[in-house]
């Protein structure tokens, strides 16, 4: 989730070695496989399925997001629509949900687009809508963030780890900077994908904590401050899906948190991490460290970790990625 721009200055405080020290003692352990349930629809006739979408909105101002490639052409009432017609493309995320299947639709304006299955009631995270509902096999060209191909299609099982990356680092040259996302246009300035920093950060998690759920592209307006762009929508978001309550999980996070905040959070700003949000704490990376507060956002994150990139880190120009 995108949170940036709510970073809540609380009284913040250098975290302490000790306590992470103590985090990073937890066990490690990773997250089982889900089944990709389909969202429930059902067939009308004239080749039209209901679905029921559960974003609040009146189909005019508000509502479940319809797009042509990354601008948003209008949008779906809360509860039941009908789609035509479903395609793979890019990954949707919403609060701790996400989706790459998307349907081809009439929004509430009477503009065609697609809608991704990430708005929909039931189903699983990148589960394709059900009851029938037939592949667009590029009928109406490209979902968002992705081709005219043929969809759907299960998302691929991670492969084997990566283990060709440098070991870390104890100081490092780069200076702390956050970037945030411009303001919103509608979708024009998204990226359409992650950046190639946010990706090889999903690469490196993988890498040093095995097959993890890592998702959060997502074209929209930030959820804190609607006039600025997401820095989700600008592909320099990851969220990793983690479990605060499984002692695994979280020994897995506070891990990555040690080796981002340690030697003067030298790995952080090495590899341009800006910024991270986990079980209810905020955490700003400085030049000397890296800043914790209390974060008071409506998603608590205690089901995945919010890990930002700046843009060096996002054109992988950080000294890490240059070694």
């Amino acid at each position: 989730m995108q949170h940036a721009n709510a970073r809540s200055r609380f009284a913040r405080r250098i975290v302490p070695a000790a306590v992470v020290a103590a985090l990073s003692s937890m066990a490690l352990g990773t997250g089982a496989a889900v089944a990709a349930a389909p969202v429930p629809c059902s067939a009308i006739g004239g080749g039209k399925f209901n679905c029921n979408f559960y974003i609040p909105g009146d189909g005019r101002s508000g509502g479940a997001p319809v797009q042509v490639g990354a601008t948003t052409v209008g949008y779906l009432h809360k509860g039941t629509n009908w789609v035509i017609c479903q395609q793979v493309g890019g990954r949707a995320t919403y609060s701790r949900y996400y989706n790459n299947n998307w349907a081809w639709t009439l929004a509430d304006n009477l503009r065609w687009g697609w809608v991704n299955a990430v708005y929909a009631s039931g189903g699983d995270n990148d589960g394709p809508y059900g009851g029938g509902v037939p592949n667009c096999n590029g009928a109406h060209g490209a979902p968002p963030g992705g081709t005219a191909a043929p969809g759907p299609a299960p998302a691929p099982a991670p492969g084997p780890p990566q283990t060709a990356f440098p070991p870390d680092v104890t100081s490092a040259p780069d200076r702390a900077h956050y970037d945030d996302a411009a303001a919103w246009n509608g979708g024009r300035n998204c990226s359409h994908g992650f950046t190639a920093g946010a990706q090889r950060i999903q690469d490196w998690i993988r890498a040093n904590y095995g097959p993890q759920r890592i998702g959060g592209y997502s074209c929209r307006p930030n959820t804190a401050n609607r006039s600025r762009t997401s820095i989700h929508g600008v592909g320099r978001a990851n969220d990793w899906f983690r479990n605060a309550n499984n002692r695994a999980q979280a020994g897995q996070v506070a891990s990555f948190i040690q080796r981002m905040s340690a030697n003067g959070a030298a790995m952080a700003r090495a590899m341009g991490v800006q910024y991270w949000i986990w079980n209810r704490q905020q955490y700003d990376v400085r030049n000397t460290g890296v800043v914790r507060s209390r974060y008071g956002g409506p998603n608590p994150h205690t089901d995945h970790i919010h890990v930002e990139v700046n843009l060096a880190g996002a054109a992988l120009q950080t000294s890490y990625w240059r070694r």
